[in-house]
């Protein structure tokens, strides 16, 4: 999911980048209030666990806005910063240029491509080629990451969710195993979903 602010661009400055950081100052302001309100509330309370936890809960997306190249709040900064019309998508661009160039120098007999850089601004240009290789450089990891890590967690959880559905066990452990696979399940399935209409329309395209 991806919030749509179309037509920002066309406001001052002031309000774009207000409109881009509004939702990691809405995290800030929540995990500040949570921890002011956990020191006026005594330690190891049920209060205190709540407070303590909403507080992780606001503070834990905010790493993620680091991840520019997967079109963070943070990049949308970063292309205002570098005065660039379309970073993720001139980046893209040139990373494929690049890769097509590399596979024409092993067989020369291809036709060189052209670079999609070329006509932009020189400032543009050097932002467009940098990004190019965050985004190449980050999506690899994000890739490596989620085949090492997030999918064996997933197939795990699921795994465990199955062996923990049936007459034998309480209903609150079928209730439990049921909700952790309508959430894995789900969120896969809106994945492959999306995933699938955006290249359905990349193709009619």
């Amino acid at each position: 999911m991806q919030t749509d602010i179309s037509g920002i661009e066309l406001a001052p400055r002031r309000h774009r980048l207000t409109a881009y950081l509004a939702g990691i100052a809405t995290n800030l302001a929540v995990a500040a209030t949570g921890v002011l309100a956990a020191s006026l509330a005594d330690p190891g309370t049920t209060l205190h666990r709540l407070l303590s936890a909403l507080t992780l809960l606001a503070l834990l997306p905010l790493p993620f806005q680091l991840l520019v190249f997967m079109r963070t709040d943070l990049y949308f900064v970063l292309q205002d910063l570098t005065r660039c019309r379309d970073l993720f998508g001139d980046g893209a661009a040139y990373a494929r240029y690049a890769a097509r160039r590399l596979v024409r120098v092993a067989h020369r007999a291809l036709p060189a491509p052209e670079d999609p850089s070329r006509e932009l601004p020189d400032h543009e240009r050097r932002a467009v080629r940098t990004y190019s290789v965050v985004l190449v450089v980050g999506t690899a990891l994000c890739l490596l990451f989620l085949a090492a890590v997030t999918l064996p967690a997933d197939v795990t959880l699921f795994a465990r969710a199955v062996s923990g559905l049936g007459p034998d066990h309480s209903w609150t452990r079928n209730l439990d195993a049921t909700a952790v696979m309508a959430a894995l399940g789900g969120m896969h399935l809106l994945w492959l979903r999306t995933w699938w209409r955006r290249r359905r329309t990349t193709r009619r395209g």
